[in-house]
């Protein structure tokens, strides 16, 4: 892969789980195993007699992996749970985007390989694997432009180079004529804006957002609506459905109609 991951990446992106269960393990191992091992190499016979002097710092890094873990998976949750429409998807950074994707494939019954460190368009962002296959994802949250022909390329040979089982190209806009054309045929998925609220809506538990599908038209303009939540008025808390060209178009609706 195009990005390479620190051993502290990959433990903070372990389950929170995982990393107490190693910690205790680590411990358990330097406070009472060690000591009990034979050894003639001076340098060994040092280790054996530090190993209880220090099993108690490293049951204390894995505690604090074990936190960032922890940390890690509520805050993918709670940007997950609060997302309301396309419009907040693309307010995102490209780090929380990826952040987003990750979420909802995890809650899809994916295994996820993140990436903690590496900046923006550095390669693919996530590996996806279920069922025995391997799957390439990039993330791509442009704000005023579609998706060309070349991502879609890209993806494609690190797909090829890899043996990967396909690739997911995910937007927040929309793709072009080309780019549609070029991954005809191949193992490639293209997740547009509205497709990428779709699999939002059906992994989200507080249904703050919802899928295009379900949501009405506009009673001004007959664009589709979002859903909403009222931040100021005698409504204040309340959700309505919004237009999703908003400010341009102000028509509201209630829910449930």
């Amino acid at each position: 892969m195009a990005r390479h991951s620190s051993l502290i990446d990959i433990l903070i992106l372990l389950p929170w789980w995982v990393n107490a269960c190693l910690g205790a393990m680590a411990y358990g191992v330097a406070k009472y195993l060690v000591p009990e091992l034979t050894v003639e190499n001076p340098i060994l016979q040092g280790i054996v007699r530090a190993g209880p002097s220090i099993a108690l710092p490293i049951a204390f890094v894995f505690g604090v992996l074990t936190l960032l873990s922890a940390f890690h998976a509520w805050r993918r949750g709670t940007l997950l749970e609060g997302q309301t429409s396309i419009s907040s998807i693309k307010s995102m950074s490209w780090k929380k985007f990826e952040y987003l994707t990750s979420e909802a494939f995890r809650r899809k019954g994916f295994t996820v390989q993140e990436n903690l460190g590496a900046g923006a368009d550095g390669g693919i962002d996530l590996a996806l694997s279920r069922g025995g296959k391997r799957y390439l994802v990039q993330c791509k949250n442009w704000k005023t432009r579609s998706v060309g022909v070349s991502p879609v390329r890209e993806l494609y040979a690190l797909v090829m180079a890899e043996a990967a089982d396909g690739g997911i190209l995910v937007c927040s806009g929309n793709f072009s004529t080309e780019a549609r054309r070029f991954a005809e045929g191949k193992p490639l998925q293209l997740i547009d804006g509205p497709e990428l609220v779709r699999l939002v809506a059906g992994v989200q538990t507080a249904g703050n957002i919802s899928s295009a599908a379900d949501a009405p038209t506009c009673p001004r303009c007959q664009s589709v609506m979002v859903l909403r939540t009222a931040k100021r008025g005698k409504g204040i808390g309340q959700k309505f459905w919004g237009c999703s060209k908003f400010p341009k178009c102000r028509g509201t609706q209630a829910v449930g109609i």
